[in-house]
């Protein structure tokens, strides 16, 4: 049992003692934390060592939706959060309903969120 955020190599000395000598065929993997941070970090790290040492991993993370979305192998997990894709679709449908044609995006420094910023833009791009 892992912390909130643990260090890299405490992440790959589980795989690699706990997860691999057990032979692990999938991870169910689900986080309901509302504090990000570091421990965003973390979960981003350890679903991308399972997904490079081919373990498919089915996850509720709300906090990494948008990881790795053009990953080689991200066919090998199943996201049950909705994408970073799927939410700005979301919120820009509701901006364009109401006709809000001017907005600002603000973030915090949580990892990932400069792949919000840049799927916002991809989205505004493609009205």
């Amino acid at each position: 049992m892992q912390g909130l955020t643990p260090s890299p190599m405490s992440i790959l000395d589980s795989l690699c003692k706990e997860f691999l000598a057990v032979n692990v065929s999938a991870i169910l993997y689900l986080m309901n934390h509302e504090q990000y941070g570091r421990s965003t970090a973390s979960a981003q790290y350890f679903l991308q060592l399972a997904g490079y040492l081919g373990i498919p991993v089915i996850a509720w993370n709300a906090d990494n939706s948008g990881l790795e979305k053009h990953a080689s192998h991200a066919s090998l997990r199943l996201q049950l959060a909705p994408t970073i894709e799927h939410q700005t679709a979301a919120m820009l449908s509701i901006l364009e309903r109401y006709k809000w044609h001017q907005f600002s995006v603000v973030t915090s420094a949580i990892a990932g969120h400069d792949d919000f910023i840049q799927a916002v833009r991809e989205r505004v791009r493609s009205f």
